[in-house]
């Protein structure tokens, strides 16, 4: 497993680097803790470039966590958010890790941090809070398309879920409510409907489950009434979730919520940390300066790639 660490020597990023190694450490994973210089070709340039090599070794070393991970140290000059989507499609990284304030996430990642969970061709962690170990408990909200269960696979696949109550939400929204209410329906054979509509989906999300082989999981599920921009955050309240898992693109109902919105409200406000696992995305090619052959990162500097054993 390939897992990118951004990194700009901050606590966050501090807290990003130490979940990484918990994920990477057991699986023999390739680590790469990256940091962006911003801008190009300048002496200023080159001499922060060296000084971020200096920090980047300084700080991988105090992570007790990456002691038993490979390490590949990785500082280039560039755009933050540009650089970092490239190095992940040019080694075809499994996980981008990257830290965001736990209490204002806008204010502090800001724009880049919005660049990555958009335009990542692979799932995106965003550590927001302390790391005390493994994850314990995860909430998964799922559309019940493929693309939203997806996010269902990842979890798995990335070692997310190896010591954690996983908890698989879906959100639903009665469709006739509405028109039932101005009809003059009693508020029972209202809550009878409303029952109807989830004993359906309850099915349907066992079904999607059993088609995904996580059937046999001991994964608890919930389908609430409601918009998922409302449930999601009630419900990984209620659970203690120390990580909500999304993804993005889904289909109508939770469509533009896992397209981005819900997401990205997630991210805006203070809470656990989020998995973003985007659709499957054509690769681009490979950047000039990672092709083979090239030696050099876009300010003419060698390539700056360092093991650490």
């Amino acid at each position: 497993m390939r897992i990118l660490v951004a990194t700009d020597f901050s606590v966050r990023s501090h807290r990003a680097l130490r979940r990484a190694g918990l994920l990477a450490g057991p699986r023999r994973g390739k680590l790469m803790p990256m940091h962006v210089v911003e801008g190009l070709g300048t002496r200023q340039v080159a001499q922060d470039l060296r000084e971020a090599q200096r920090m980047i070794l300084e700080q991988v070393a105090v992570v007790p966590e990456l002691f038993r991970a490979w390490c590949e140290p990785i500082v280039i000059g560039g755009d933050p958010a540009g650089a970092v989507l490239d190095a992940a499609n040019a080694w075809e990284v499994d996980l981008i890790v990257v830290g965001a304030s736990s209490d204002s996430p806008e204010r502090t990642s800001g724009e880049t941090l919005k660049t990555l969970v958009r335009a990542s061709p692979c799932p995106v962690l965003v550590v927001r809070q302390p790391v005390e170990g493994p994850y314990r408990r995860v909430l998964a909200p799922v559309d019940l398309s493929d693309t939203s269960t997806r996010a269902l696979r990842r979890v798995g696949s990335l070692g997310l879920a190896d010591d954690a109550l996983v908890t698989v939400l879906h959100a639903f929204r009665a469709p006739a409510t509405t028109k039932l209410w101005a009809a003059g329906i009693s508020q029972e054979h209202l809550d009878g409907y409303v029952e109807s509509c989830r004993t359906g989906f309850a099915e349907e999300l066992d079904g999607v489950l059993a088609r995904e082989g996580l059937g046999r999981r001991d994964w608890r599920r919930r389908v609430e009434e409601g918009w998922p921009r409302d449930v999601i955050p009630r419900i990984a309240m209620e659970c203690r979730a120390d990580l909500v898992a999304v993804g993005t693109h889904g289909r109508t109902g939770l469509a533009r919520a896992l397209r981005g919105s819900v997401a990205e409200d997630l991210l805006s406000t203070p809470g656990p940390d989020v998995l973003v696992v985007p659709p499957p995305r054509r690769t681009p090619g490979r950047p000039t300066w990672l092709r083979s052959g090239s030696s050099r990162s876009p300010d003419g500097q060698p390539a700056p790639g360092i093991a650490v054993t």
